[in-house]
């Protein structure tokens, strides 16, 4: 089994586990826009977007999203 380190998307107690909190917690974060939310039309999360989110580092700016799918927007903001 992949250690955490090594899974590009992971579930929400994995999630959790990564930030060494509570699955309620990362759920509090999810909310409170402290970490992302999931890969659209998922239930999963990108280990590295809640790595960058941990660190502070920003998704570089983008051009206007009006025509792009809800993915493709995730895409943007999360991209690896």
């Amino acid at each position: 089994m992949l250690e955490l380190k090594e899974k590009l998307v992971l579930t929400r107690p994995e999630a959790a586990a990564l930030c060494h909190i509570s699955a309620a917690t990362f759920d509090s974060w999810v909310r409170r826009g402290v970490v992302p939310k999931p890969i659209v039309g998922t239930r999963r999360w990108s280990r590295i977007a809640i790595e960058r989110a941990l660190c502070g580092d920003q998704a570089p700016p983008m051009a206007s999203n009006d025509n792009l799918s809800p993915f493709e927007v995730w895409k943007r903001q999360n991209a690896h």
